[in-house]
């Protein structure tokens, strides 16, 4: 997703995306019973030193993160959000570490840092339900006043012999801002990269675009590796930056050369330093949604540093449907385009949305930690016309909350689950909410159909741990990822917990790191703790 247009259609594409991101007003503020502790105060601001944003960092731009403090479950008793499995935000982050900065609060997108690696979730069953859920409370390694609820949410993985066709239009910035091997030259080497894990009855085309737009490569069968490596060898940047019509351009391929039986997608490469136009911002939403509507999802890749524009980024791939990444390696380009097409490629489902319902009676709090711009009003959760994040074969999806415990908090008023337990006696016995923490649903469309499904799933006391090293290694390391996200935007909720700290809790869920992921994670905490003492 990307949006720039002088700024134009950045509006369009973050209403689309992200309505709802302020809190309910449709809850009235209720007491919390006596002897009820109370959850921290929300919309403080929580970060050391200055509590201004800071959007731009070089010649980058990143949107701003408002800092999401605790709810009281009282007043607001479900948390709703869009998923998200982009992954940009974490090659920001090493980028910029590896060249020896810290990066920009706003540029650390927590739920992006910890959905970048890949955890061992139960499985779904089968495709037709194509979630599995699972959930463990813990304790809080940064506050023994808290605990921690980790969710993790498993994607039905499409074999790869079972995986449709697919169509893909590269859309690629060939202006004079793309000189460099880690720019044009990185792009074409991960396109040469894709094009030999893609089968016979996959399509490629390439259109370009700079002062103005060009077919590089009609549709063609993966099958004729020579012609499309051509193709993408006799790519050269110069000139200025047509970003808008290119768009079109890429859509109009995709249209005319348009499979139902396939999974129709423009992949947009770009380092971010593109210019849309000044174009009517309700007409490209409107031309945005239609492609996406009409089956054509847009991926948005950014490559490069130093003009890079995230937000454009992120709100055109969220009003397109796909994913957001940037490519700071041929490593990380193999990730996203090779090693993962399937996942990436391949949705499974779309609009996924997440509520977790609190039980009052034991949680007095709770604050999401990250999925700032993904945020949901509770009443979005079952209206179809807001939309959501997609999620492709094999994904899996983590989401952390800091929760407040409380031995007895008053019922709020009528209306939700474990209010109405009290006046039903078989959804008592269903609940037995005494047992419950929460209730977490799951609601989504399968691809190219109209109606939602929902899966639930009651988190219970049973699924609390009493000591850290008792949960897995998956749950410890994804903890240590959202601590470190923290520290580095400078919250101060995570108190006296440090980089050793969190080096401890990672080494103790490194597990099995076939890929090295997990490994360099390691090494860019110890890069930013040298940086912050001063010693690099």
């Amino acid at each position: 997703m990307k949006r720039t247009f002088g700024g134009v259609l950045i509006a369009g594409a973050l209403a689309l995306a992200l309505a709802g991101c302020a809190s309910d007003t449709e809850y009235s503020a209720h007491g919390s019973g006596p002897g009820a502790a109370q959850a921290p105060a929300t919309g403080v601001a929580r970060y050391k030193g200055s509590n201004e944003y800071s959007s731009t960092y070089g010649g980058e731009r990143y949107p701003s993160l408002p800092y999401q403090g605790f709810q009281q479950v009282g007043e607001q008793p479900r948390s709703t959000f869009s998923v998200d499995v982009d992954t940009a935000a974490y090659a920001h982050v090493r980028r910029i570490l590896k060249s020896r900065q810290m990066p920009p609060r706003d540029a650390v997108r927590i739920e992006e840092m910890v959905n970048y690696f890949d955890y061992a979730y139960p499985q779904p069953r089968n495709r037709e339900e194509p979630f599995a859920i699972a959930t463990t409370v813990l304790p809080n390694p940064w506050n023994a006043e808290t605990q921690l609820l980790h969710v993790g949410l498993q994607g039905y993985s499409v074999p790869r012999r079972a995986r449709p066709p697919v169509n893909l239009v590269f859309l690629i910035d060939v202006s004079g801002s793309m000189k460099g091997e880690d720019r044009l030259g990185l792009a074409k080497r991960s396109l040469k990269g894709l094009t030999k894990g893609l089968r016979a009855d996959d399509q490629i085309a390439i259109v370009t675009f700079s002062d103005g737009t060009r077919t590089v490569l009609d549709p063609t069968s993966a099958r004729y590796k020579h012609p499309i490596e051509r193709a993408i060898n006799r790519l050269r940047a110069g000139g200025g930056t047509g970003g808008e019509k290119g768009l079109e351009h890429a859509y109009s391929v995709a249209d005319h050369h348009f499979s139902p039986d396939a999974v129709n997608r423009v992949i947009l490469i770009s380092d971010g330093d593109f210019n849309l136009g000044a174009s009517d911002p309700a007409a490209m939403r409107k031309l945005i949604t239609q492609k996406r509507k009409s089956g054509v999802y847009l991926t948005v890749l950014t490559v490069g540093d130093g003009n890079v524009n995230d937000h454009i980024a992120q709100a055109l791939a969220q009003a397109g449907n796909g994913q957001a990444a940037h490519l700071d390696s041929l490593m990380e380009a193999r990730k996203v385009l090779d090693d993962e097409v399937t996942a990436n490629l391949i949705p499974i489902a779309e609009d996924v949305k997440v509520q977790i319902e609190f039980n009052p009676d034991i949680i007095a709090g709770y604050r999401l930690i990250g999925y700032e711009t993904r945020a949901l009003r509770s009443r979005d959760f079952r209206n179809d016309r807001v939309d959501a994040g997609d999620v492709g074969s094999g994904h899996s999806v983590t989401a952390l909350y800091e929760i407040t415990l409380v031995p007895h908090l008053a019922r709020a008023r009528q209306g939700f689950r474990y209010q109405l337990a009290s006046k039903d006696p078989d959804l008592k016995r269903m609940v037995a909410a005494e047992d419950e923490y929460a209730y977490v649903k799951l609601r989504y469309k399968a691809p190219g159909t109209r109606s939602s499904h929902e899966l639930g799933k009651a988190i219970s006391k049973f699924e609390e741990v009493e000591l850290l090293e008792d949960a897995s290694e998956d749950v410890r390391f994804a903890v240590a990822v959202a601590a470190f996200g923290q520290i580095l935007r400078g919250e101060i909720d995570t108190g006296e917990f440090n980089y050793d700290d969190v080096l401890d809790l990672a080494h103790s869920g490194r597990s099995s790191d076939p890929y090295g992921r997990r490994g360099e994670f390691l090494q860019l905490v110890r890069q930013a703790e040298g940086l912050s003492d001063g010693a690099w």
